[in-house]
């Protein structure tokens, strides 16, 4: 009697099943981890993009909380208001106090700022002399990139919003500034910022 040893392996059939699950399992497991990289690398770019728009905004309300109402002279002894807005130009400038000055250099507390519209990027240039200074000795630092468009505006003394300021018979500063950004990702964004004009007394200095 002829007896027949068990086979103990798998069959054919059986290995091309285990392969194919295998395979559709590997796949779906690659596409979950992919999808979990792709939604981690789009909540950093959201991160990111909240906190560069962020401290825009947080830059630009302190430099309007603490605007003075100081006229500056600018290198070619022109005369500048303390702020001033020009309709279709896309610009604020102002003169902000506070600036900090931790290493007591020799340069006033006092700084022009200014907010351009530069492509596709809102630039803000701070000068580093108050009078006199040429725009290419500001620093410039570019604080929102990917913008459409950037608009702003200013509230006067009679509750309306003007393109342009200085406006004649008003006073030097405006009640608020009004910012309207259009960006290319998240549409449009407005923010409205009180002025909150610091007193201002010029330094005399003693003569001999």
């Amino acid at each position: 009697m002829v007896t027949r040893r068990r086979q103990n392996g798998f069959t054919l059939l059986e290995l091309l099943v285990a392969m194919a699950v295998f395979s559709v399992m590997a796949a779906m497991a690659y596409s979950g981890l992919n999808g979990l990289i792709q939604n981690r690398e789009r909540l950093s770019q959201v991160s990111d993009r909240l906190h560069e728009l962020q401290l825009t905004m947080d830059t630009l309300r302190r430099d309007l909380a603490h605007s003075v109402p100081r006229p500056v002279r600018d290198e070619l002894g022109d005369y500048r208001p303390a702020m001033a807005v020009f309709p279709g130009r896309f610009d604020l400038e102002l003169t902000r106090g506070g600036w900090p000055n931790p290493l007591a250099q020799p340069r006033s507390h006092l700084q022009r700022v200014v907010y351009r519209f530069e492509g596709n990027e809102l630039v803000r240039y701070g000068a580093l002399v108050l009078d006199g200074g040429a725009r290419t000795d500001a620093r410039r630092r570019v604080m929102l990139g990917g913008l459409d468009s950037f608009d702003v505006r200013v509230l006067d003394s009679l509750g309306e919003w003007q393109t342009g300021w200085p406006l004649d018979g008003q006073a030097a500063m405006p009640r608020a500034v009004r910012l309207e950004l259009e960006l290319d990702d998240w549409g449009r964004i407005t923010r409205v910022f009180p002025v909150e004009a610091r007193d201002w007394t010029p330094v005399v200095e003693a003569g001999p």
